[in-house]
């Protein structure tokens, strides 16, 4: 126990570094009654969600800096993503999609769609050490403001779970294709858009872990507290949800990330 509090005291001794500032716009999609459609106006981006009303569903697909265009992808392919209590009556939510830069964007609509939102996020990378917390027998944890939470966007205080009786792990959405130190600025663009896009009170998951076996504070709390997520609507209380960065559909996790897990 003393070596773990002699741990704790270093690394919030440290001082505070300034970290990349993750920003988001949303734009309404004017529909016209059309099916397939363009974004116009598109400012620069390296995350995408999208929001939409009806029963139909969307996809999309991004154009790079380069002026290569995805393939297309579904806008929500972890819907049951979200806290118990849904923040925006009548929207259905799409998962945030880390796609690099980019600069453009197209939508399909499929069935019934009445209107269609985009969030747009730049979450640049940097390079600045991250600090993290050390705990007998677990892997090393980036904490919040190891990886730059921006703790001023929280909408609320936590809540706690009397216990834990199981854990849920998801992935995110987006490429693969993204560096260590890009990690960070993931999470950083996932955590403002699950509050300033989706209207929740933090961050959704409890702890995310990249493709490295990098380990990222998720929901503020405390890492050894019952912090109730929203990750998995009507199940969040009494479990606690890890995400790992990236899209997992066709293929494994990694050996570093699986480790960690």
């Amino acid at each position: 126990m003393k070596t773990f509090a002699f741990a704790v005291i270093l690394l919030f001794a440290a001082p505070a570094a300034a970290h990349a500032e993750a920003t988001i716009v949303g734009r309404d999609v004017p529909l016209h009654g059309q099916r397939a459609l363009a974004g116009s106006g598109t400012r620069r981006f390296d995350l995408v969600g999208v929001h939409w009303q009806g029963g139909g569903s969307v996809t999309f697909r991004t154009r790079s800096f380069a002026g290569r265009w995805s393939t297309w992808h579904a806008a929500a392919p972890e819907a049951e993503d979200g806290p118990d209590r849904p923040a925006e009556a009548g929207w259905r939510i799409g998962n945030p999609y880390w796609t690099g830069a980019s600069d453009g964007i197209q939508y399909r609509l499929h069935g019934p769609v009445t209107r269609l939102r985009a969030y747009f996020v730049w979450s640049p990378a940097d390079a600045l050490p991250s600090r993290r917390l050390s705990i007998a027998g677990s892997p090393k944890v980036i904490l919040r403001a190891g990886w730059g939470a921006d703790e001023s966007i929280r909408r609320a205080a936590p809540q706690y779970a009397p216990s834990v009786q199981y854990a849920l792990v998801h992935h995110t959405a987006g490429t693969n294709a993204y560096s260590p130190s890009q990690s960070a600025a993931i999470v950083r663009g996932i955590e403002i858009y699950h509050v300033k896009g989706n209207g929740w009170n933090d961050i959704g998951y409890n702890f995310l872990v990249d493709k490295y076996g990098q380990v990222f504070e998720g929901r503020y709390g405390g890492v050894d507290k019952n912090v109730i997520g929203a990750h998995a609507e009507g199940f969040n209380t009494g479990s606690f949800g890890v995400a790992v960065l990236g899209t997992y559909t066709s293929s494994a996790p990694t050996a570093a990330a699986q480790t960690a897990l």
